[in-house]
């Protein structure tokens, strides 16, 4: 699941990133998809409930089942017939527009994804294959419309990006494919395959540039002009060109061992880059020759977090604090730290400061309500949650842990309607359908309970 907000932070808790355990229908216990059969086992689950004339449940089973075995003519029957029985069934249209665009019938399939898209107009997945389908039938200019649409729902879909990058260079527009791929690179550092792409980007551009290269543009005056390089490295971090800003913050270093800013820039640039171990280095570096800034100690400590150095992050994380007492940004670090190393108390009291000073943070409110939990106060769990929701009514983590305070209290009812928003605002996440089939089978409701368990078994591999 996906974080909005200010701080978007890397670390989420289990329930959050589809950590349940897969739940084997016929054994009980839990499913691999290594363990192979997974899908005829599914189909032995429908005979068992019956494939009667109307079941139009049965046949979204066998028919999806059939797609991934890769029998398209009996999946396309199923889901038309699923359509038929019962057209509320909103991924139906979905999964038969995948089917057509297998089969290459790009203007029916656009036509089902235009249906699936107004029934979930917050779903990425319709927009992306309705633009895939409309290269298909060489509309670029309508397809790049898709994958920006894309892009506003999720801003780290790296395909939509790359799409939307081959578009802009097709119509020669050079700067902004070149963008779409620089953000790739930032979200998928480590691909060499796209860094050879940039840098055909940046043959392409030539005098194409235009401000960007006058802003990129550093007189260096001489090979010891350390002012000039360290400039140049400034503004290629600003246009996010983090292994040129490195080369020339070293190139500074190189002249001046004793230039700190260098090292707090080339820092930054690494820790863009992900590359934490070679930032925490350099801040080390920085703070060692009397670069005593708040800013410095923040990203030391957030690399330290990010490498799971809990501890001593929260000792830089509080020389931050004591030099500004309403650093919003340092002291929701802390608590997501305190959260890690199990002080709930601590979190907690971390994150009510975050909310004093921005009422409307929600991240804080879900952190919060997530210690909250961990303490087994559900109750107060259940009010910080809804005040996400209150605050952002389409944060769907926050509904899938009031869902799973719900359950602890015994508000089985209560948490399945969370669950169902939850599924409503992110269907991949198998642990909704896990945790809304665990109420249903405490209320009874054996059959819904398994097509859940068996649902949630689908997620664990996507399409």
């Amino acid at each position: 699941m996906k974080m909005g907000g200010q701080f978007a932070p890397e670390k989420r808790w289990s329930v959050c990133s589809g950590k349940q355990p897969k739940y084997d229908l016929f054994s009980g216990g839990q499913f691999t998809p290594e363990s192979g059969g997974q899908f005829d086992r599914i189909l032995q689950l429908i005979n068992i409930i019956g494939l009667d004339s109307y079941n139009a449940t049965a046949f979204f089973y066998r028919g999806f089942c059939s797609f991934k075995k890769g029998d398209l003519e009996m999946a396309l029957s199923d889901f038309n017939r699923v359509i038929e029985f019962d057209p509320t069934i909103k991924k139906s249209y979905y999964f038969r527009g995948l089917i057509k665009t297998e089969l290459k019938d790009y203007k029916s399939a656009i036509q089902d994804l235009n249906t699936f898209i107004e029934l979930n107009p917050r779903d990425k997945k319709g927009y992306f294959y309705r633009g895939k389908c409309k290269i298909g039938l060489n509309d670029l200019f309508e397809a790049s419309f898709d994958f920006s649409k894309v892009i506003e729902l999720d801003s780290t879909d790296k395909d939509a990006y790359f799409e939307r990058g081959k578009i802009k260079a097709y119509f020669k527009d050079y700067i902004g494919g070149l963008e779409d791929f620089e953000r790739i690179i930032e979200l998928d550092p480590e691909n060499e395959s796209l860094l050879l792409i940039r840098d055909l980007f940046f043959t392409k551009l030539e005098d194409h540039r235009g401000n960007m290269l006058d802003f990129n543009k550093v007189e260096i005056k001489g090979p010891n002009d350390k002012a000039g390089y360290f400039e140049k490295g400034v503004k290629k971090s600003l246009l996010k060109d983090y292994v040129g800003a490195i080369m020339n913050f070293s190139k500074v270093i190189e002249l001046d061992p004793e230039f700190k800013d260098a090292y707090y820039g080339r820092g930054i640039s690494n820790a863009a880059l992900k590359k934490d171990h070679e930032a925490i280095s350099d801040y080390d570096k920085a703070i060692e020759l009397g670069l005593m800034d708040k800013d410095v100690y923040f990203m030391r400590g957030k690399s330290k977090y990010l490498i799971e150095n809990y501890k001593d992050a929260i000792s830089d994380l509080n020389n931050a604090i004591e030099m500004d007492s309403k650093f919003q940004k340092a002291i929701y670090y802390r608590g997501l730290c305190n959260n890690l190393l199990e002080n709930y108390r601590g979190a907690i009291q971390d994150f009510t400061k975050v909310i004093k000073i921005d009422p409307k943070e929600k991240n804080a409110f879900f952190e919060r309500g997530v210690s909250r939990m961990k303490m087994k106060n559900y109750k107060e769990g259940i009010r910080d949650l809804t005040e996400v929701i209150r605050i952002d009514p389409l944060f769907s983590c926050a509904y899938s842990l009031l869902g799973l305070c719900k359950t602890e209290l015994g508000d089985y009812g209560g948490a399945i309607q969370e669950y169902n928003q939850a599924i409503e605002l992110d269907p991949d996440d198998e642990s909704n359908y896990y945790g809304r089939g665990k109420c249903k089978n405490k209320l009874g409701d054996t059959q819904g309970a398994i097509l859940d368990f068996s649902e949630a078994n689908d997620h664990g591999d996507k399409i």
